[in-house]
């Protein structure tokens, strides 16, 4: 059913939800501030989140024509349910502010299986939406003691579909994170989906130094120790990569399964060549990766692929698992995709790439600079609000006057 489009006015009132939001986050409430700030800049919005990140978000929108409600689900909400009731809280206040004064366009960006809001009679966008990933055969072994927990991911993700069918069908855009999820979406919705990155990577950030010719090789994971990280399999390529004495593998970050990690690399008899600093700063993490040949990026499931971005933003090349949501973020120009058709074929690759990023410098200078240019081109703060805008004035065409729309169309 299309949509009632609202009749035009000069002030276009976007509203946009987003159940975590915070600018002086990182993860999810930063990227949900991401899509809130562009579209702050160039139309009235009102942003519907929870008071988390308040601070910072009344700290940043007085540059920005953006007013904040700030929502909590009932007391005593168990924390299973905090999303669910968080909406159903937040589409009460929605339902009287539409009623005030309507909005034009409506834009959820928290994924789930509900979106209420869009039975408002505007144009909608949901999105970016993640799903879809799973382990490939034969890497199970790879992820340790959560393999039993992706596997039950696996079989019970594809379940939640049918709760998010009313949603899907009424939404207007569907933004996926990767192309995983858009080849996991039913037929039906595929046809309105467009694959948008939930992430931008910030390019004014100066190139990582070169690491001196002929010293040994030095790895720098990219993470936070996230269980579908195929870490084990990367000990796997060290261990049969015929490397330079001295090389190092460095892993910040304190996720739980850290602790599995270590043990791995004891087993292998890597202990002296895998190095856990902890959980670094900034500053500090600035310096491993300035001393580093290249990033390593296992991802075996889903993910917004930040880390890699980051990396590939500071022209440093990445080693990274082919699958999920790192696929087709970068390409054999500007970085180092692993295929995963098998464990054996992925190992045997990957100590092929450790060598010669070893012993090929210019393969990997050339490497880098195409990686930066890559992540300016598609995954920059300005890519990302040029995606933002060309959706956002697909939608709200029909609300134009006819002269504007011969304008935007020549």
């Amino acid at each position: 059913m299309l949509p009632c489009f609202m009749p035009f006015s000069d002030e276009l009132r976007i509203l946009i939800i987003a159940f975590h939001c915070d600018p002086e986050a990182d993860g999810e409430p930063w990227s949900g501030w991401q899509w809130v700030e562009e579209a702050a800049r160039n139309y009235s919005v009102t942003l519907v989140t929870g008071s988390a990140g308040k601070p910072g978000i009344e700290r940043r929108r007085t540059t920005l024509d953006l007013t904040a409600l700030y929502v909590e689900p009932p007391r005593l909400t168990p924390p299973g349910l905090r999303q669910l009731l968080w909406e159903e809280t937040a589409w009460k206040l929605i339902r009287l502010r539409h009623a005030e004064q309507p909005f034009h366009l409506v834009h959820q960006i928290t994924p789930g299986t509900r979106f209420p809001a869009s039975r408002l009679p505007v144009p909608s966008v949901w999105g970016p939406l993640h799903g879809g990933g799973a382990v490939p055969p034969g890497f199970g072994p790879f992820l340790g003691p959560y393999r039993m927990r992706e596997t039950f991911r696996r079989h019970f993700q594809r379940p939640w579909l049918p709760l998010a069918w009313r949603s899907l069908e009424r939404c207007s855009v569907l933004w996926v994170a990767n192309r995983t999820t858009l080849t996991w979406l039913p037929d039906r919705f595929r046809k309105k989906a467009v694959v948008v990155p939930p992430g931008a990577a910030r390019t004014d950030v100066p190139d990582a130094f070169e690491p001196l010719a002929g010293q040994p090789l030095s790895l720098l994971y990219a993470g936070n120790g996230e269980p579908d990280h195929a870490v084990p399999l990367v000990f796997a390529a060290l261990k049969a990569a015929r490397l330079r004495p001295g090389w190092t593998f460095h892993i910040p970050g304190d996720g739980p399964v850290l602790s599995a990690w270590q043990a791995e690399a004891r087993r292998l008899g890597l202990s002296g060549h895998v190095h856990f600093p902890g959980r670094l700063s900034p500053v500090e993490l600035e310096l491993y990766a300035c001393q580093s040949h290249a990033l390593v990026y296992p991802a075996l499931c889903d993910g917004d692929g930040m880390p890699m971005l980051e990396g590939m933003a500071r022209g440093i090349p990445v080693v990274y698992l082919d699958h999920g949501s790192s696929a087709g973020m970068a390409d054999r120009f500007s970085g180092i995709p692993i295929p995963v058709r098998s464990p054996e074929e992925s190992i045997r690759q990957m100590a092929r790439a450790f060598e010669r990023l070893e012993h090929e410098p210019e393969w990997r200078r050339t490497l880098g600079a195409n990686a930066r240019a890559r992540v300016i081109q598609h995954y920059s703060r300005e890519a990302k609000a040029q995606q933002l805008q060309q959706t956002y004035e697909a939608l709200l065409a029909p609300t134009r006057p006819p002269a504007w729309r011969e304008t935007l169309l020549r």
